[in-house]
C-alpha cells in the first residue's frame, strides 16, 4: 500500500457494521485502537515518515466534506465512532535489495537506512509496555482463549452461517 485510498477505507466498513450495532447496545467505542501502516510511502516531503507524517495524511483523509458522497462520508463518521485510538505510520520503501534480489533473506543489513530508522521506531512504539492494553469486548477483558472464540464466531459471522456459541459467560447469536 503506497497510500491510504478510499478502497481501503471502504473495506473496514463491513467490519464497522459490528461495530456500529455494539455502540447501540454498549454506548461505548468498540474497538480500542487502528493503525495504518502505509509502507512504501513515496512522499516524505509532502508528510515525513513515521507517526507524525502519518497523522498528519490521516486527518486530510478521514476530513469530513460536505462535496463527499453520503456513503464516503459514512465510513469516515464510523470510524471515528468505533475506535478510540486511530493512527497511522508512514514507512519508507525497504530498498531495492530487499525488493529485486532472490537472495533476500530478511536480514535487516539489506534494508535501505531509512526503512531500518523507521522500523526501529514503529515497532517498538507498537510493543511498547504501556501501549500493549488487555483486550476489551463489550467493556469487559477477555482472556486469550475467549478472544479466539469470539473470532470463531466472527469467521462464521462472515461466512454467513447462523448459529450460537457460549463465550465465557455470555451468549451470543448470530
Amino acid at each position: 500500500m503506497h497510500n491510504l485510498q478510499e478502497d481501503n477505507l471502504q473495506v473496514l466498513e463491513i467490519f464497522l457494521e459490528y461495530g456500529r450495532l455494539a455502540l447501540e447496545s454498549v454506548h461505548e467505542k468498540p474497538f480500542q485502537k487502528l493503525i495504518f501502516l502505509i509502507r512504501d510511502w513515496s512522499y516524505p516531503y509532502e508528510h515525513p515518515y513515521g507517526f507524525e507524517g502519518g497523522a498528519r495524511l490521516l486527518e486530510k483523509k478521514l476530513e469530513l466534506k460536505e462535496t463527499m458522497p453520503e456513503q464516503l462520508q459514512r465510513v469516515r463518521r464510523k470510524i471515528k465512532q468505533c475506535f478510540r485510538e486511530i493512527g497511522c505510520f508512514l514507512m519508507p520503501h525497504p530498498g531495492s535489495r530487499v525488493a529485486t534480489s532472490p537472495q533476500f533473506d530478511g536480514r535487516t543489513v539489506d534494508y535501505d537506512a531509512d526503512f531500518r530508522d523507521n522500523l526501529k521506531t514503529f515497532v517498538p512504539d507498537l510493543l511498547a509496555p504501556g501501549k500493549l492494553i488487555p483486550k476489551e469486548i463489550g467493556g469487559r477483558y477477555v482472556s486469550g482463549r475467549e478472544l479466539l472464540e469470539y473470532f470463531k464466531v466472527y469467521i462464521n459471522v462472515f461466512a454467513g452461517k447462523c448459529g450460537e456459541r457460549v463465550i465465557g459467560m455470555e451468549t451470543y447469536k448470530f
